[in-house]
């Protein structure tokens, strides 16, 4: 893991969090703010202005973002689907993965 990688919760190991490669995923609880080593303490960001790691398709801003189809990665969609974590207030163009600015949605503690 890695900052900007969106993370849910680690449904097999306790007190752990993990990435998903399951688009429009349910269980998001934030973004890694700090660490990310294997056995690190990662920091969880989930409300607030964050940057999060993108896939290679285009965001623009106002877009909904999603959990993506690669591991850590998100993505944007004008649509609004169940699974939303935020909206992109930055933009970033088709073509190599990439980050862009959120205001994520909130709601859940901060440290995992």
């Amino acid at each position: 893991m890695a900052y900007g990688d969106i993370v849910i919760i680690d449904k097999t190991n306790p007190l752990s969090v993990t990435t998903t490669n399951i688009t429009y995923h349910e269980d998001v609880i934030g973004v890694v703010k700090t660490g990310g080593a294997n056995e690190e303490m990662v920091t969880i960001q989930y409300a607030g202005m964050i940057e999060v790691n993108v896939g290679t398709y285009a965001v623009n801003i106002g877009d909904n973002i999603y959990t993506g189809d690669l591991y850590g990665l998100a993505y944007g969609t004008a649509y609004g689907w169940p699974g939303t974590i935020a909206k992109a207030i930055t933009s970033k163009p088709t073509g190599a993965t990439g980050m862009v600015k959120v205001l994520l949605s909130g709601g859940l503690p901060e440290v995992y």
